[in-house]
């Protein structure tokens, strides 16, 4: 019976494999994340737009801005995402930090850019119903 033994390179290349396909998974389940949570913030403005449709079809036309038409939601993912990030802190994890700061300023781009779409086709429904 011989034993056959592995060099140190050899052994360290498999656990470098190991550590590049742990990173690989855990980036795929952020892009999954992120992803999800942008689809929440768009069910959220479609939302948002179907219960107030009149408010938002006034405010539109008498030129109110992305914060005067949003604010609740703006303000509802600003703040989930703060306390995110505060949790994140306090348990001392840097990349619950940096993905809790990428989630915001995703949550809230995906905020402007949907909600300029999809406040123009309110208020021209809206018109159009009148």
């Amino acid at each position: 019976m011989n034993a056959r033994f592995a060099t140190v390179g050899n052994y360290i290349d498999g656990i470098q494999k190991s550590l590049e396909e742990l990173f690989a998974l855990f980036s795929i389940v952020l892009m999954v994340l992120m992803t999800a949570v942008v689809v929440m913030v768009m069910c959220l403005i479609d939302v948002a737009n179907r219960v107030n449709a009149k408010e938002i079809s006034v405010k539109y036309i008498l030129g109110c801005g992305l914060w005067g038409l949003y604010r609740r939601e703006i303000l509802f993912v600003s703040l989930t995402a703060l306390i995110g990030i505060c949790t994140s802190i306090v348990l001392r994890s840097r990349a619950g930090v940096l993905v809790g700061v990428a989630l915001l300023f995703i949550s809230l781009f995906a905020i402007g850019v949907v909600s300029r779409k999809r406040s123009t086709a309110v208020v021209l429904e809206t018109i159009s119903k009148e």
